[in-house]
Formats: C-alpha cells, sequence, structure tokens
C-alpha cells in the first residue's frame, strides 16, 4: 500500500505539497486489510478534486467510483 501512494505522491504533487490521509475513513480502514489499487486511485482523485484540481481522466474515476459502491 505505501508503495502506491508513494508512488502518486511523487507522480501528481508538487514539492509544496502534501497529501493528508484520514486514517478513520472508511477506505483508508479497508485498505488496512485489503490493499486495492482502485480505492488508492479514488482517494487520491478525491484530494486532487478537494483542492481543486482536475481530473486526467474522469470518465476512469467515474468507473472506478461505480466499482466501490457495488
Amino acid at each position: 500500500m505505501e508503495e502506491s501512494w508513494l508512488h502518486w505522491v511523487k507522480t501528481y504533487l508538487k514539492p509544496s505539497q502534501f497529501l493528508e490521509i484520514n486514517p478513520t475513513h472508511p477506505l483508508v480502514k479497508k485498505l488496512k486489510t485489503k490493499v486495492d489499487e482502485d480505492i488508492v486511485r479514488v482517494l487520491f482523485d478525491q484530494a486532487v478534486l478537494a483542492e481543486g484540481g482536475q481530473l486526467k481522466d474522469p470518465a476512469e474515476f467515474v468507473k472506478r467510483m461505480n466499482k466501490l459502491i457495488k
């Protein structure tokens, strides 16, 4: 799990930015039992959107979200 986070942070965050993770968030709790690339990407994309950013592939974000809520 840590490798996935580090990859996304190094690839998409500027040096002055940081990603704060809420350990009580239901998706983060789920990662403690099972590493799921879709969850990692959704959490990161949510952080990008929360900061006013734009996603490179919004359709893929929607696809992942739909998969997670099933």
